[in-house]
């Protein structure tokens, strides 16, 4: 399902390239998406094994990545840090996309009209928006998580999440960007399906 999201996202942006290009595009996509959201949970997994001496999973599941520590407990604060350190490490790749283009294009690709400039591009451009997309506090991305461990109230939390994801799904719809839709379509019923799950019995 990881694979088909993201091809399915690669066709959604490039969909207006056409034959060979289009699926060369998605090739290209699909391998910087990869790179891009292992090293997100690489940040998560080492992170949350610097706190707790255990041994973390990384699973690749549809529309993203999921790291989990078996048995292990966090303090808020460490919870916090460690849910953290997966956007910024999408930043800090954004960083090094930006600043290896600038050294490396003017060598490999003087005239820029090749994948090895779409793939800095690509590489720029995921990662930024994949820091930025997790920090949106709608659970389970990482700003709804950060969201929950200040919210005690857990039903509220996800009704906050809810909210949200109804609005980026507004967002999605008027600016027909139909992958946005998608993607809060699925949290949000999540996050319904979660509150129902913890509604107050009478």
């Amino acid at each position: 399902m990881f694979w088909l999201s993201m091809a399915l996202f690669g066709y959604l942006i490039n969909q207006k390239a056409q034959g060979q290009a289009l699926f060369i595009l998605i090739a290209l996509f699909v391998l910087i998406a990869f790179l891009s959201i292992l090293c997100h949970e690489l940040g998560h997994a080492l992170t949350g094994r610097k706190f707790t001496r255990c041994r973390p999973e990384i699973s690749l599941v549809a529309f993203g990545g999921l790291a989990s520590f078996p048995g292990a407990s966090f303090t808020k604060w460490k919870h916090v840090i460690m849910v953290a350190a997966g956007p910024f490490t999408n930043f800090f790749l954004a960083v090094v996309f930006y600043v290896s283009s600038h050294f490396l294009l003017p060598r490999l690709d003087p005239e820029g009209s090749t994948l090895i400039t779409e793939f800095f591009r690509l590489g720029l451009v995921i990662n930024i928006i994949w820091g930025i997309f997790n920090l949106i506090p709608v659970f389970p991305l990482d700003g709804g998580q950060i969201m929950h461990s200040f919210i005690r109230n857990q039903r509220l939390a996800h009704t906050i999440s809810l909210v949200i994801a109804i609005l980026m799904i507004a967002w999605g719809i008027s600016t027909a960007q139909l992958f946005i839709v998608i993607l809060f379509a699925f949290m949000g019923y999540q996050n319904y399906e979660i509150m129902q799950a913890i509604r107050p019995r009478k």
